[in-house]
C-alpha cells in the first residue's frame, strides 16, 4: 500500500471521527451496538447491583466528562468522543499500536 493511500485512509478516519458522534448502546454482558447520536455525549450507567447500560445522552443529563454516583450507589459516566462509553484504555492503546505498526509496515 502506498504512502498516499495510507495517508488518505487515516485522513478519512479522522474526518469521520470528527463529524459524527457515535456511542455504544445496549446492556452489559450482551453484544453492544454502535449508534449515531444527535448530542455530544455518550453515557455508561452502572447500577449498585452490577448492571450496566450504554447509550447516547438522550435526556441531556451530561454537562461534562465526568462520573457521578447517586445516593443508591449507581454511577452515571458521561464522555465526549465517538464510542467513548465502552472501550477501555487498554483496548484503545492496542488499536493505536496496531495502526502505527500497519503504517510502519507499509511505509
Amino acid at each position: 500500500m502506498s504512502r498516499t493511500a495510507v495517508f488518505a485512509l487515516l485522513a478519512a478516519l479522522a474526518v469521520a471521527a470528527v463529524t459524527a458522534n457515535r456511542c455504544y448502546s445496549g446492556i452489559g454482558g450482551q453484544a453492544l451496538q454502535q449508534k449515531e447520536c444527535a448530542g455530544d455525549y455518550c453515557t455508561k450507567v452502572s447500577t449498585s447491583n452490577g448492571g450496566v447500560t450504554y447509550d447516547c445522552d438522550n435526556v441531556n443529563v451530561c454537562a461534562r466528562n465526568d462520573c457521578v454516583t447517586n445516593s443508591l450507589g449507581g454511577t452515571t459516566c458521561c464522555c465526549t468522543g465517538s464510542l467513548c462509553n465502552s472501550a477501555s484504555s487498554v483496548t484503545i492503546l492496542a488499536a493505536l499500536a496496531s495502526l502505527c505498526l500497519s503504517f510502519l509496515a507499509f511505509h
